[in-house]
C-alpha cells in the first residue's frame, strides 16, 4: 500500500500543467496575433481603420511579448524545469494581459469616429481575451499553491 493517496499524487503531477498550457496558448496566439499585424497591417488597418501606427505598434509588442512567454514556456515545459515563479507569471499577468486590456479599453474610449465596427470589435475581443488569460493564469497559480 502506497503512503501517498492517489489523488494528492495525480494532483501534484498536474498542479503546474494548467499554467503551463496557458503559458504555452498565450504565446502561440501573441505570436500569430502579432506576426498578423506585422504582416497583413495594411488589411487590417482597412478593416478596422484604427491606424497603420496602431497595427504595427501593437504588432511589434505582440511579437516580443509572445517569444518572451514562449521562453517561459519552453524552459518550464519542453526543457522540463520546474514550473514558472509565481513572481514571473504575476509579471506576466499584470504588466502582460490586463496591461494589453487596460490598453486596449483607453484606445476604445479614445479612438476615432473612423474606426469601424469591426475595428471596435476587435478591441472588444482584445479585452475579453487578455481577462481571460489573466484568469487562467490565475486559476493555474491557485491549483499550483493548493497542492
Amino acid at each position: 500500500m502506497s503512503a501517498i493517496p492517489s489523488s494528492f499524487a495525480s494532483r501534484t503531477a498536474s498542479s503546474g500543467a494548467l499554467l503551463r498550457a496557458v503559458l504555452g496558448v498565450d504565446a502561440a496566439l501573441s505570436l500569430l496575433t502579432g506576426i498578423l499585424h506585422l504582416a497583413a497591417g495594411s488589411v487590417l488597418n482597412e478593416l478596422t481603420q484604427l491606424g497603420m501606427p496602431l497595427v504595427t505598434e501593437s504588432g511589434l509588442i505582440l511579437v516580443a511579448y509572445g517569444a518572451f512567454v514562449a521562453w517561459v514556456t519552453w524552459v518550464t515545459w519542453v526543457a522540463r524545469q520546474a514550473t514558472p515563479s509565481d513572481r514571473l507569471v504575476w509579471l506576466l499577468i499584470v504588466a502582460g494581459n490586463l496591461g494589453w486590456t487596460l490598453a486596449a479599453a483607453a484606445t476604445l474610449a479614445l479612438v476615432p469616429a473612423t474606426v469601424t465596427a469591426l475595428g471596435k470589435a476587435y478591441l472588444l475581443f482584445n479585452m475579453a481575451y487578455g481577462l481571460v488569460m489573466a484568469s487562467l493564469m490565475f486559476a493555474g497559480l491557485r491549483r499550483r499553491s493548493a497542492c
